[in-house]
């Protein structure tokens, strides 16, 4: 999954993805973020509020690969 920062969006669907489907590889990228920034502390909220970890999350750059 791509997203602007990889600071909300993208981190929290890949973090329900990965709760709720282990068998599947998922990894979202931004395409202006600022490597290394964690998740917005509203999606981390989120995220806990549904049961799911995603404070292991750091944004990172989509490579044009």
């Amino acid at each position: 999954m791509v997203c602007r920062h990889n600071k909300a969006r993208s981190p929290f669907a890949e973090a329900v993805i990965k709760y709720h489907f282990p068998q599947f590889s998922v990894q979202s990228f931004g395409i202006e973020p600022t490597d290394g920034e964690p998740t917005s502390e509203f999606a981390q909220a989120i995220a806990e509020r549904w049961g799911i970890r995603s404070e292991e999350h750091t944004s990172e750059l989509q490579s044009r690969q």
